[in-house]
Order: structure tokens, then sequence, then C-alpha cells
């Protein structure tokens, strides 16, 4: 992230990091109200609470999980011991 990311990048970096979360702690759940506030606007208008069989939300958990999956095939193993 960088002080040029758009809302929707910033947005999906933080629910990745919910996602993370939820995946390795059960005391955290869904459901999740995500706010993009763009500074200065006075409203709360773009709202969105997401659940568990929200399609973005199943879409975004597969997505990042595939591509983790795939990154970490395509790492170098450690060398022997």
């Amino acid at each position: 992230m960088t002080t040029d990311s758009s809302l929707d990048e910033a947005a999906k970096v933080a629910l990745l990091s919910f996602d993370a979360t939820i995946r390795s702690n059960l005391s955290v759940g869904l459901p999740i109200d995500l706010l993009r506030y763009t500074a200065g606007s006075y409203s709360a208008d773009d709202l969105v609470t997401l659940e568990e069989h929200d399609p973005y939300w199943r879409e975004l958990r597969k997505a990042y999980s595939d591509g983790l999956s795939a990154l970490v095939d395509r790492l170098p193993s450690p060398p022997p011991g």
C-alpha cells in the first residue's frame, strides 16, 4: 500500500487481513462491516456488511487462497540440512 493506493485497493487488503485473522483465530468471525469513507464527504453511504455466504466475500477468499497456494508452490524449497 502507498499513499497513491485507491480506497478499493485498501479495502481489499483490509478484507484479506480480516480473512487471515478469521482463519487463524476461532474467536474472530463474520459479519464484517466495511465503510469506504472519502475524506471530507461527511457520508457513510458506502457501507457494506459482508456475511459468510456473500458472493463477493466467497470469491475474494477463494482467489486469495488459490493465489497464495500457487505462490507457495513456486517458492524454492529450503536447502537440505
